[in-house]
């Protein structure tokens, strides 16, 4: 008997695969179960009927036959309805974790006006959200931007018109999340936006009386900036910068900003000698808001942050040929300018030599350069 249980066992190899339980049944004998709607009483115990056991059933059974079907509701309409009391009854420390789940609703749902009162649920999640919420929220509206079945159109009449309600909010961090949103939506909306209603944002927030909204303006501003034409925007940007300065009383949080983001943008942005010269008077009127002996510092860090974005700037325009390319040689070297322009610099060192044929040389930007230095 034991050999010939053998062979049966080495001709039928699955009779070796057991189930976990171990009551020798085989893992070929298990079955997904049947839905309920087809076995509920498909064996009923004895001689029992089945039109008494569905009464019995319905009567004594706290869970009948429609509440069990309501669980096969779309999820996305499922999340649309419950989202607002299940957000709110969490607390606050734990609210950002719904963040992906009304994003990715908000992405999928087909109404319109669903869509909309979810954003505002996005946006008004948290009284003041602290910059690792903000991140989660901005990083989600930028992943449904770049969905494809989100269009440009849909970013501006639905999630653009949230950030002007929450402008005038009473919590600094909430102004602060719409600074932020501006740099990170902007390119997801049209070349027409950006200058008129994205620029008209940050001109109204740059001017915020909390200085952690200004600075954020200003790095969402170089952002701006850096996409539309400077010459339309250049006196307008030059005002609100030293607005915001004046108010602010030259923060360092400021000057940084300004010197890592904006003012490069300007620079590598402007095209003319006039928008250069424009550039070089700003710069001139930041310094004498520097004049204090208590702001040396700040000075010194403001001229050694700006000189990478003059030598950019003067390169083309340089008076002796031979010194200009030397500097240029060695400025191509330099990690804070390989860092900032790339091969573009030696792009425009090359280009000396066909400027100096055609007289096109301004010794007063020269000048200029030496009085920064």
């Amino acid at each position: 008997k034991l050999r010939i249980f053998g062979k049966i066992e080495l001709e039928n190899p699955q009779l070796q695969h057991e189930r976990e339980d171990g009551d020798g049944a085989s893992l070929a004998d298990d079955r997904a179960p049947t839905p309920a709607s087809e076995s509920e009483f498909s064996e009923l115990p004895g001689k029992m009927p089945r039109q008494f056991y569905n009464y019995l059933n319905q009567e004594a059974c706290v869970v009948n036959e429609e509440d069990r079907l309501a669980i096969d509701e779309d999820v996305i309409n499922t999340l649309a309805d419950r989202l607002s009391v299940i957000v709110t009854s969490l607390i606050l420390a734990v609210r950002a974790e719904a963040i992906p789940l009304i994003l990715h609703t908000v992405h999928k749902h087909q109404d319109a006006k669903v869509r909309d009162s979810l954003l505002g649920l996005l946006f008004n999640l948290l009284k003041r959200p602290e910059p690792e919420s903000r991140k989660k929220i901005l990083s989600g509206l930028a992943w449904i931007c770049t969905q494809q079945d989100w269009s440009v159109e849909r970013t501006e009449e639905e999630i653009l018109p949230h950030l002007w309600q929450q402008i005038e909010n009473k919590h600094t961090e909430r102004r602060q999340l719409v600074a932020e949103a501006v740099g990170v939506l902007s390119p997801y909306v049209s070349a027409e936006m950006r200058p008129s209603l994205l620029f008209s944002l940050l001109e109204q927030l740059v001017r915020d009386s909390e200085v952690e909204v200004a600075v954020s303006s200003i790095r969402s501003l170089a952002i701006v900036c850096s996409s539309i034409e400077i010459s339309t925007k250049l006196s307008k940007t030059r005002e609100m910068i030293l607005g915001t300065l004046d108010k602010h009383g030259c923060s360092p949080s400021l000057l940084d900003a300004l010197v890592k983001t904006l003012l490069p943008a300007l620079f590598v942005g402007q095209t003319t000698d006039d928008q250069c010269k424009e550039l070089f008077e700003l710069l001139e009127e930041i310094l004498n808001r520097l004049s204090s002996s208590d702001q040396l510092v700040q000075k010194v860090e403001f001229l050694k942050g700006t000189l990478p974005l003059v030598t950019y700037t003067l390169l083309p325009r340089s008076v002796e040929i031979g010194s200009a390319s030397e500097s240029s040689s060695a400025s191509s070297e330099n990690p804070t300018f390989r860092d900032m322009f790339g091969v573009d610099l030696e792009q425009r060192r090359n280009l000396l030599p066909e400027l100096w044929s055609k007289n096109r040389i301004d010794s007063t930007a020269v000048k200029r350069l030496q009085s920064f230095m």
